[in-house]
């Protein structure tokens, strides 16, 4: 009986073991991940500030607010990123003036 208790617990120990290493293999592997995608969305805001610096007809403070908008919308972000430079303007336009 002492074997058998023994043995059991050898076994729990060794998956307990085995859980803690897949445990912090997924939480290395989960948390690699959310920094790529933060450093994504940090490339995308730099680069949407840049390009919202191509349209002539808004001040700063137009700028933010439609950047602003943008980058709280990920449909947005792909829309516009998806979008000609004259459908970028148009996009900017049509939220400034709250129809987006």
């Amino acid at each position: 009986m002492a074997e058998v208790m023994y043995n059991a617990s050898k076994m729990i120990a060794a998956e307990f073991t085995n859980s803690t290493k897949m445990l912090t293999a997924e939480f290395a592997s989960s948390t690699k991940l959310l920094i790529a995608a933060e450093m994504d969305r940090l490339e995308k805001k730099e680069k949407l500030m840049e390009e919202l610096s191509k349209i002539s007809n808004i001040d700063v403070i137009q700028k933010f607010k439609a950047a602003k908008k943008i980058t709280d919308s990920n449909n947005l972000m792909v829309l516009f990123f998806g979008a000609s430079d004259e459908e970028k303007k148009q996009l900017v336009d049509a939220i400034l003036a709250g129809e987006i």
